[in-house]
């Protein structure tokens, strides 16, 4: 899914998803059951979908010096 976005709007959105990837490797690391991971978006998900918005803003050319989360 393709969208545009200002460039403060893009980086807002950056600022979110790293937010809620750094926490999510932090409940994954502090919580190993799967079970206790129930409803939880995990840190792959927050990471594929921070580089997808990442990588579109770098195509309209904005937030180019952002790093691909890893």
């Amino acid at each position: 899914m393709k969208f545009e976005l200002k460039e403060m709007d893009a980086l807002r959105i950056i600022e979110a998803l790293r937010s809620e990837l750094i926490f999510s490797k932090t409940y994954y690391e502090e919580n190993p059951k799967e079970e206790d991971r129930a409803g939880v978006t995990s840190p792959d998900e927050w990471k594929e979908l921070y580089n997808k918005v990442l990588l579109q803003s770098k195509e309209q050319g904005s937030l180019t010096l952002l790093k691909l989360a890893e």
